[in-house]
């Protein structure tokens, strides 16, 4: 047992040192060195699969919630993770904020997932940063979860002109080496994006 507590120690101090990108390959190394995982599995499978959606691994999410036990998989924690793995898998962004929204998990790991929100808001950001020259205010709000007033906030901060209603957003796009760092921007992927971006 006090292996096992251990171990997940390791994960905690990852997550409380903000080194985000490491804790799937902990997990892993638990998960295979460890042999009894049992009572620290849905901890250490939810923390495995969250660290893999942080590293944008989506295939390795998938897989790792493929070997998660059946009995590990029902509880409301895997549940919740699963949600998130689904609205990413299909970049149903609109649904993934009330879904994360929803994700009341204990420190440390609430700074796992608290990472993983702020990543995904840049990430759509930066989508329609590509996809779109100009968007409705509702519509930007919309895909971060935003009140209005607070997506006029962001435009602006970004440096994106706002109409006098406050109804429209001109995006001026950034120089093209910063867009160039954003993964998926071939013009297929951005297409499906853009189709998944807009409900019409």
């Amino acid at each position: 047992g006090g292996a096992t507590a251990a171990a997940m120690e390791g994960v905690r101090k990852a997550i409380a040192e903000a080194r985000f990108e490491e804790v799937a390959g902990i997990c892993e190394d638990i998960e295979t060195e460890v042999p009894e995982i049992d009572h620290i599995a849905e901890q250490l499978y939810a923390a495995e699969i969250v660290g893999h959606l942080y590293n944008d691994n989506l295939n390795e999410a998938r897989f790792c919630w493929k070997r998660t036990p059946d009995a590990v998989k029902q509880t409301a924690t895997m549940q919740m993770v699963h949600r998130l793995l689904q609205c990413l898998w299909s970049k149903a962004y609109r649904e993934f904020h009330p879904a994360i929204a929803a994700f009341q998990w204990a420190d440390p790991f609430g700074g796992l997932v608290k990472a993983l929100n702020e990543k995904i808001v840049s990430k759509i950001e930066a989508i329609i940063e590509q996809a779109y020259s100009i968007i409705s205010v509702r519509d930007f709000a919309s895909f971060l979860a935003l009140s209005p007033e607070q997506a006029v906030t962001v435009a602006e901060r970004k440096g994106w002109s706002v109409d006098d209603k406050k109804e429209m957003i001109q995006i001026r796009r950034k120089d093209k080496e910063s867009t160039e760092r954003i993964p998926d921007n071939s013009l297929e992927q951005m297409t499906k994006y853009i189709v998944h971006l807009d409900p019409s």
